[in-house]
């Protein structure tokens, strides 16, 4: 039984690596699409964060 408890801890800890990956992904992609596009609106485009300067294209 024990052995069975040390495996599935071990799939839990992996499948939440899994998701963590995939929504540190998911927020890069927001980020570069949001720092490739403009503001069309009359308020302006808000300040982003530092360092995505390097997420623009050449």
């Amino acid at each position: 039984m024990k052995k069975f408890n040390v495996a599935v801890k071990r799939e839990v800890d992996r499948l939440g690596d899994m998701a963590l990956k995939g929504v540190a992904s998911a927020a890069l992609k927001v980020t570069t699409v949001n720092v490739r596009t403009c503001c069309w609106f009359v308020l302006g485009q808000d300040k982003l964060p530092d360092g995505v300067d390097r997420l623009r294209r050449v």
